[in-house]
């Protein structure tokens, strides 16, 4: 663990009446506490506090994407109960439940673009576009959760919204991405919610209707060092998965072991 108090000594702390404000020392300060604290040691014993199997969650955050699975079983009982419920009710009505604003903030993310270059606004390096893509579809920009027009500029964030739109066809892509989940770049999913795979990697493919009736399709996976989420949104036809299998296979393909390092 790191030895914080060799760090904060008495000059960087603002307690002091000596204290001297050091941009380049106090960044430093900041990067090595966010490496500790999304640290595969610090997860683990968080995970297991929670009620995870410790075995399980020691196996996270492996080369072997099969070994980033861990069973209902392992997680806590009212979880695990949790997530059996919601499993059974999306299988009987045929697709999974979304409130009307967050269905409304995806299909209308357009709206809410905020640049076209998200480099230094996000606290991990954004994933690397294909050459499939960039023939295939046009950018729109970038945005992020929850953002409005203007907002998030001088903020770092930890999940990354960027839109494309196919060349020949009116459909748009929605790419969400993030840089680290358990141990900086290691995620982890449930197997009972794989019901799909990305090249070797399981993934999740699924219907999302709203209240009042818009929806849209969505293929999740995790890789290193990402966590990729594509939403289809636009009419639905039956060649929608063909249409997110295809821009995720070469999105995995140009990322695989990219080196993510969580930035400032």
């Amino acid at each position: 663990m790191v030895d914080f108090n060799e760090l904060l000594n008495n000059q960087s702390n603002p307690l002091n009446k000596d204290f001297v404000f050091d941009k380049e020392r106090d960044d430093e300060i900041m990067r090595i506490a966010e490496k500790e604290i999304f640290s595969k040691a610090f997860q683990d014993e968080m995970m297991t506090d929670m009620g995870f199997n410790k075995e399980a969650v020691a196996k996270l955050d492996t080369d072997n994407p099969d070994e980033n699975l861990l069973s209902t079983k392992d997680a806590p009982p009212e979880l695990r109960n949790l997530i059996e419920k919601q499993l059974a009710e999306d299988k009987k009505r045929g697709y999974s439940e979304m409130g009307n604003e967050a269905m409304s903030r995806r299909i209308n993310a357009i709206h809410y673009i905020l640049g076209s270059y998200p480099i230094k606004s996000t606290t991990f390096s954004p994933a690397n576009i294909p050459e499939y893509v960039n023939n295939n579809y046009d950018y729109f920009g970038y945005t992020f959760p929850g953002a409005s027009y203007g907002d998030g500029l001088n903020i770092k964030h930890g999940t990354l919204w960027r839109l494309y739109q196919a060349k020949n066809a009116s459909h748009i892509i929605l790419l969400q991405e993030s840089g680290h989940g358990i141990g900086i770049g290691g995620s982890y999913t449930f197997k009972e919610t794989i019901n799909e795979k990305v090249l070797n990697y399981p993934a999740k493919y699924l219907l999302f209707q709203s209240p009042n009736r818009q929806s849209f399709t969505l293929l999740t996976w995790n890789i290193k060092p990402y966590g990729f989420a594509l939403h289809f949104i636009g009419l639905p036809n039956d060649n929608n998965k063909n249409i997110l299998m295809k821009f995720a296979e070469e999105l995995t393909k140009t990322n695989k072991n990219k080196d993510s390092e969580l930035k400032l």
